[in-house]
């Protein structure tokens, strides 16, 4: 087994950390990250097949903000987006990227982040704004933060940890992607992480690694999903 650096071609996106890259089909698809005070929003799309980077231009005027330190997972024909920071503060808005078509990639805000005075603004199942107050139990949401992960069960989006770059969070979210609405599961004994990974294997999620918001971690903690609330 040995590495190997095939030469690459075509748009090729600039350094980068904290991006996403997420599978669809044979290709992959690159969202955000940075470089040092950098953050970007752009999409790169890398061929694996013919080594080739394009960057595909949007349809629409829709995207997300710069950022880094989010989560991206694929459901259908869509990348969902959620979270992380955009060198000034934490971010909790979800993004859908349409890729039906990569060569003309759509964004779509399904969950806008609170606005100034406790309201907020979710987009319906028919794509209709729908404002309500924060203080709606259906309108609880996870606090803005990055470094968290983000996986997809059915259509719920499972969203742990994470951090807001002073607290480090140990909550667990689910994300109903037919509904957008938030829930917060509860769990019995709960623990600190970011920067960790999260991996589903069968029914259970496997946490591995990351921060407790001390010190770097080497546990494997282990979530039955099976007990999620349908």
């Amino acid at each position: 087994m040995s590495w190997s650096k095939p030469a690459v071609y075509g748009e090729i996106p600039p350094p980068l950390r904290a991006m996403t890259t997420t599978a669809v089909n044979k290709k992959l698809v690159i969202f955000g990250g940075g470089d040092g005070p950098t953050y970007y929003n752009d999409i790169y799309v890398f061929d694996t097949v013919t080594n080739r980077y394009t960057k595909p231009k949007l349809a629409g005027g829709q995207q997300p903000s710069r950022r880094r330190a989010h989560t991206a997972c694929l459901h259908k024909n869509g990348i969902y987006v959620f979270g992380g920071g955009d060198g000034v503060r934490a971010l909790n808005d979800v993004w859908r990227l349409d890729v039906s078509d990569l060569t003309k990639p759509s964004w779509k805000l399904i969950s806008a982040p609170p606005r100034p005075g406790g309201s907020t603004t979710s987009l319906s199942i028919d794509g209709r704004p729908s404002t309500r107050t924060e203080s709606l139990q259906h309108q609880a949401r996870p606090a803005a933060r990055g470094y968290h992960t983000a996986n997809m069960v059915g259509s719920k989006l499972i969203v742990f940890g994470g951090s807001d770059g002073d607290e480090c969070f140990r909550d667990v979210w689910v994300f109903d992607l037919e509904t957008n609405i938030w829930k917060c599961v509860s769990i019995k004994t709960s623990y600190p992480r970011l920067s960790h990974t999260a991996t589903i294997v069968g029914s259970y999620l496997f946490v591995v690694g990351g921060h407790d918001g001390a010190e770097y971690s080497s546990e494997v903690l282990l979530l039955n999903l099976g007990t999620f609330p349908t």
